[in-house]
């Protein structure tokens, strides 16, 4: 629920509620043990520093993020990742 409403805020440019609720989101699914859901979320998180100035955090996100797609075999999301990355 968390990653959805955190991706909701990205939406609707509401970056600060956007990352509050993403990071809630990154810390459920780790502690369930959901590197998947982790990713994803860490996707999000990327996207919004980007969007927020913050390139520091982007790239932390977007890097732990490609670590985890890379080792669940998830070449897609890896590529997405990588992508964003680059920008």
């Amino acid at each position: 629920a968390r990653l959805h409403l955190g991706t909701m805020r990205l939406r609707s440019n509401a970056l600060a509620v956007a990352a509050t609720e993403l990071l809630q989101a990154k810390v459920l699914f780790q502690r369930a043990g959901s590197e998947e859901g982790a990713m994803f979320v860490l996707y999000r998180l990327g996207s919004v520093c980007a969007q927020m100035g913050d390139h520091e955090n982007t790239r932390l996100f977007l890097t732990e993020g490609i670590a985890i797609a890379e080792a669940q075999g998830h070449a897609q999301l890896e590529g997405i990742l990588l992508a964003n990355l680059a920008l």
